[in-house]
């Protein structure tokens, strides 16, 4: 029988990508308004249904406090959570932190709890230790912990070029075409697609399992849909972080 080469040493080339990068016709997407808290009534009687904002917060000035102007100039008011740190509540679970119950991340300079809230995991990139390994010739990369991950955590952004659901189509179609074995295309929203096949975070890595230790959610943070990775259960050093691509949102992938 002919020997088995050895794993190679680097994956494939690919831009690394702490953030999403809108790309074409995705970045005209115009964020929905009305979404913003504009008063305690709204803070107390907002339902939970999905958000599917879209757009990089900035400060505006001129704006009232707290308000960010959104790509295709509509602004979004962050929610408020209202958690006390005085009375021990600084945005650390989803039974004290109306915020954190809805998947909304609070917003730096506005959230009441202030530097001691822990509900921007996000956007402080708070990761845990990942290490990227060749997990064999069937799977190929995968990503290993690097730390004992506690269930619940955070584990990373599923991030790259953030497109319409039409281009993601050509994209596909493309790929195919070229034949390119690896592709990863994840639905953010009912109009666009994070596709991280040539650019992404090492989210993009992390295998399928029909067991899996870690699901994906969807978050909003700062008026936008972000896809995270988080740990399911606890997961243990040089444990292989893996997830159900069918109960994803991860509806075009190549996982070998």
């Amino acid at each position: 029988p002919q020997p088995s080469l050895p794993p190679p040493l680097l994956p494939p080339p690919w831009l690394h990508l702490q953030q999403n990068v809108y790309v074409g016709a995705a970045a005209r997407v115009k964020a929905c308004e009305g979404m913003g808290a504009e008063s305690d009534d709204d803070l107390e009687g907002r339902g939970r249904g999905r958000k599917s904002l879209r757009g990089r917060g900035s400060r505006s000035p001129g704006k009232r406090a707290g308000q960010r102007m959104l790509k295709g100039g509509s602004t979004w008011k962050p929610f408020v959570c209202q958690c006390n740190p005085q009375q021990g509540k600084v945005c650390a679970d989803e039974h004290s932190c109306l915020n954190r119950a809805q998947h909304v991340e609070c917003t730096p300079g506005v959230c009441t709890a202030g530097e001691l809230c822990q509900n921007q995991r996000i956007q402080r990139m708070q990761s845990p230790y990942l290490m990227l390994r060749h997990v064999g010739e069937e799977k190929g990369w995968g990503v290993l912990a690097g730390e004992p991950v506690p269930a619940g955590a955070f584990i990373i952004q599923y991030t790259g070029e953030v497109v319409t659901k039409e281009e993601a189509d050509k994209r596909l179609q493309q790929y195919e075409a070229l034949r390119i074995p690896h592709y990863y295309l994840m639905t953010l929203s009912n109009e666009l697609v994070v596709d991280a096949t040539r650019s992404g975070s090492l989210g993009r890595f992390v295998n399928h399992s029909s067991q899996p230790n870690c699901v994906t959610e969807k978050w909003l943070v700062e008026g936008r849909e972000v896809v995270i990775i988080t740990a399911k259960r606890d997961v243990a050093v040089g444990e292989e972080l893996c997830y159900d691509y069918n109960c994803a949102n991860q509806i075009w992938f190549s996982c070998l």
